[in-house]
């Protein structure tokens, strides 16, 4: 994680992990534990208020996310229109775009 030139590194010990942002995001409203998610992922409940942010002046790495496909030289209008709205997902959150978190409470 990176703060105003500085950068740290988080190690923690585990009891619950998952590779599942849902699984996580679960977890942590239940009070298990902490999670690192990108911002689009847990707004729906840092807006309502059940989990806050913390450390939101860190930004971790930004995390590159790709879409593979066949090459096959002509795409589905299900695929072309999943890339498109997953493109303007992405986008239309400039925080996630930079890779930084959401701001505390």
């Amino acid at each position: 994680m990176a703060r105003d030139g500085e950068r740290i590194e988080v190690l923690n010990r585990r009891g619950l992990t998952s590779n599942d942002i849902m699984g996580c995001l679960t977890m942590s409203l239940a009070g298990l534990g902490v999670v690192h998610a990108l911002t689009f992922s847990a707004s729906t409940h840092l807006r309502s208020g059940a989990l806050e942010a913390v450390l939101s002046d860190w930004v971790s790495d930004p995390v590159p996310v790709f879409v593979a496909y066949q090459p096959n030289g002509h795409l589905s209008t299900k695929v072309r229109m999943f890339i498109d709205w997953l493109a303007e997902l992405l986008a239309a959150n400039e925080s996630t775009a930079r890779g930084e978190r959401a701001a505390g409470k």
